[in-house]
């Protein structure tokens, strides 16, 4: 039995309700206190329809957040997706899981 294998974090989803979109940097800035320090890195599942906004584009795929397409239904009100995009979502996340990386999911509402 190998003590170092015990240390090792298994890959996780996180699920974390939120209502702006400040929310994702907030979550990130305090991770390691909501985490703790034996934790894997997160990548975030957004909204494609954020890279509208140039500023939000270059943070998303600069830290390799994984979009899911969707329709804008408005606030509060659920979101039809785009099951076409869900192929390459399932392989980004299974991907990140290969790599290391835990998920974050934070549905709006």
């Amino acid at each position: 039995n190998n003590n170092n294998n015990n240390n090792i974090p298994e890959p996780s989803i996180w699920v974390c309700n939120h209502i702006s979109m400040l929310d994702v940097f907030v979550l990130l800035a305090k991770d390691k206190t909501l985490r703790g320090k034996n934790k894997r890195p997160i990548k975030i599942v957004y909204w494609k329809d954020l890279e509208k906004n140039p500023v939000t584009k270059i943070l998303f795929k600069m830290s390799g957040f994984i979009p899911v397409k969707m329709a804008d239904n408005g606030n509060g009100k659920a979101n039809a997706y785009d099951t076409s995009s869900f192929r390459l979502l399932l392989k980004s996340i299974k991907q990140a899981f290969k790599d290391g990386f835990d998920i974050g999911i934070l549905p709006e509402g």
